[in-house]
């Protein structure tokens, strides 16, 4: 019979190897061999009376990766002791990370025809560091100890002749890397008592014959105490030293490999996605808040966390009602909302008051809004058990900082969240008359306009039906990514200064709607040659109004309608074409108005055809090229005109946040990948203005 036991382990430590010979002077970077998976031999009682091995998983979704793709993993000094020899208290000092893992260049390779886990660092161009990147480069440091956390082993066969048993880790999470001059090996140290414990699950898949068995004190029927075996986890023959106190409701049952590889492969965002999620989900069933704990930290994928909810609900005598909640319930839960959550949004009120208005507030949130960001850091570790009092401020910022904690998840979703917030706010010209693309990477993609189609033709009773092809001439283009960094400083955070939280992702955001607009618009002002060689605008395209009768008037209005009424296919078929909007320069927007605005006539001729019928966007960036050009443009639904495309995933810029290196704070990194480009010529009409 299957059996499981439910421990609190510490964060453990690996062997590790640097490869010396990938190490990048110019850019500081190098690759570590993070661990090869093989069995090391330990004897520290955490999972057994005696020795055993020790093995980490590095198949499909036995190895989550977020935290080492997330660009935040760091490259600390010997784990952060202050003496390597004794293994003595942690410094917990921003000086002791030297580096950082750059974001997703974790991957698993064959080495020596064996799997292997490797990942790309960058080391800190610190002055001090100096000799460090000297030893990377020529070998004399070349070992490394990376620190991780097991959620899930499972212990295997082992023959009966004595040998130790395996605890194989087929979930576990690296959570950071170290250099140091002696790395684990057999009988390897634990992390001191000071690190946090994390809940680890134990599979036991040996036979029953193969179950160990411990002496238990008893009393018998004369109450005398006794000592009798029993299966080791009967009873309270268990280690109590590390298990986990009986949850208020049953935990639900450990997901299978493929639901934790699915779940594993969602990285960083979608892990929080997840847990937000099922953590909402329980709160709308009114169920403990351990339940839905309990399906996080198991790495539960969400539609079979609704399922085990909906199971618990309907044992505690909930109405039969569907566990996805209704608009109204989820609006009841948001108000509800987590320690951290309220947080966020009262530090968003607070540097940004347009975003989260007083009225919107949730009484949780309110009784936030007085806490300065060192209140809440000291909040947090208060939290975390650490104790505080007579912790100088420099000092509570310093170890709020570390990794473990939550205070920067807090800034960086504060950060996000302000940026997103505004971003969508942002007012924008392009959306009317581009069209919207997704692009799953960064290769260079094709598109073929909607005019490049073939014509239909009959198909005879008995007959076949022909086959066509799309247009050669595709347009062609690819992402590229914009970014910045800011960084945001220790004496800021005491200073309790929000800018780096709020202001500044605001700013972000303004940067990356203009930078958009920037992208669309230089389309239409460099008028750069498509994929047949001809300038977007030009005589050949049948596209381009000028001489006289081209100004921005009724006359040259019908010019352009004419124009696009008469563009045809690859196969010569018309398209019958209608502007719906005209685009024209800052020193037009008048007579644009008055040629648009939906103003009656009282005398039959000076009846105004495209009142109400054409829309206006007024843009100053073409009054840079001339005052007088302006274009006419389709409607994005009915035809191709410029597209604007986005990572899939993405629609807008992003924020990510690490420990700094150059600062003794946080570093705010805002990006965007994007990238613009005409699909086809057909739908845009360029008038000269004579």
């Amino acid at each position: 019979m299957l059996k499981t036991r439910d421990l609190k382990v510490r964060p453990r430590e690996w062997t590790g190897r640097i490869r010396s010979e990938s190490f990048d002077e110019s850019k500081g970077t190098f690759d570590v061999v993070v661990t090869t998976g093989e069995a090391i031999l330990r004897n520290d009682y955490m999972l057994w009376d005696g020795p055993y091995y020790e093995e980490l998983g590095l198949k499909e979704g036995e190895v989550r990766l977020a935290r080492l793709n997330s660009g935040r993993l760091n490259l600390l000094d010997n784990h952060g002791y202050a003496n390597g020899a004794d293994w003595g208290p942690s410094k917990y000092q921003t000086g002791n990370v030297v580096g950082v893992a750059l974001a997703n260049r974790a991957r698993v390779e064959k080495i020596a025809g064996a799997d292997a886990l490797l990942s790309t660092f960058q080391v800190s161009r610190r002055d001090e560091l100096a000799g460090l990147r000297t030893d990377l480069k020529d070998g004399v440091v070349a070992q490394c100890s990376p620190g991780y956390r097991v959620y899930l082993y499972e212990m295997t066969i082992a023959p009966l002749d004595g040998t130790p048993p395996t605890f194989r880790a087929v979930d576990w999470e690296p959570t950071e890397v170290s250099l140091t001059a002696v790395p684990a090996e057999e009988g390897a140290h634990v992390r001191t008592s000071a690190q946090s414990e994390n809940p680890c699950r134990v599979i036991d898949r040996r036979p029953d014959t193969q179950q160990r068995t411990m002496k238990r004190k008893v009393k018998n029927a004369a109450g005398v105490e006794v000592e009798v075996e029993v299966p080791e986890t009967e009873g309270d023959g268990t280690r109590t030293a590390v298990e986990t106190p009986p949850a208020p409701v049953a935990a639900p049952a450990a997901p299978s490999d493929a639901e934790r590889a699915a779940a594993s492969a969602q990285g960083a965002t979608s892990e929080r996605a997840r847990a937000e999620e099922i953590r909402t989900l329980t709160r709308t069933a009114k169920l403990p808040a351990e339940f839905g704990d309990n399906l996080v930290k198991t790495g539960t994928p969400i539609e079979k966390a609704r399922a085990a909810i909906v199971e618990e609900w309907a044992k505690q005598g909930a109405p039969a009602t569907p566990a996805t909640p209704s608009d109204t319930t989820r609006a009841e839960v948001r108000e509800v909302g987590n320690e951290l959550d309220a947080m966020q949004v009262a530090l968003i009120h607070r540097g940004a008051p347009h975003l989260v208005p007083v009225d919107k507030l949730t009484p949780q949130a309110r009784s936030f809004v007085q806490f300065s960001l060192l209140d809440l850091a000291r909040h947090l570790l208060e939290k975390r058990g650490e104790r505080t009092r007579g912790m100088d401020r420099s000092k509570i910022v310093e170890r709020s900082l570390m990794a473990a904690s939550e205070f920067p998840e807090l800034l960086a979703n504060t950060a996000s969240k302000s940026l997103r917030d505004q971003y969508e706010i942002m007012p924008n010209t392009w959306q009317a008359w581009c069209r919207r693309g997704t692009l799953p990477d960064f290769k260079i993609m094709s598109r073929v306009g909607l005019s490049g189609a073939p014509t239909l033709e009959e198909v005879p009773e008995t007959g076949a039906i022909k086959r066509g092809a799309l247009s050669e001439m595709a347009e062609k283009y690819r992402l590229k990514t914009y970014g910045k960094i800011v960084p945001i400083s220790r004496q800021a955070i005491i200073n309790d200064d929000l800018s780096g939280f709020t202001r500044i992702p605001a700013a972000f955001a303004v940067s990356a709607s203009t930078l958009i607009e920037d992208l669309v618009y230089s389309i239409l002002t460099t008028n750069a040659a498509m994929a047949d060689t001809v300038a977007l605008f030009h005589a050949t395209h049948k596209n381009l109004s000028s001489g006289a009768g081209s100004a921005l008037a009724l006359a040259g209005l019908g010019a352009a309608r004419t124009l696009l009424r008469n563009q045809t296919g690859q196969d010569g078929k018309y398209l019958n074409l209608n502007a719906a909007y005209i685009i024209v320069p800052a020193a037009l927007e008048t007579t644009a108005e008055q040629l648009t605005l939906p103003f009656g006539a009282v005398v039959a001729t000076n009846i105004n055809p495209w009142a109400g019928r054409l829309k206006h966007i007024t843009q100053p960036r073409l009054d840079v090229a001339s005052a007088i050009i302006w274009f006419a443009v389709i409607d994005p639904a009915f035809g191709d005109t410029i597209e604007v495309g986005f990572l899939e995933g993405q629609s807008g810029p992003r924020i990510e946040s690490r420990t700094g290196f150059d600062v003794e704070g946080l570093e705010i990194k805002c990006a965007l990948d994007v990238g613009a480009k005409a699909i086809d010529w057909r739908g845009m009409v360029k008038s000269a203005g004579a």
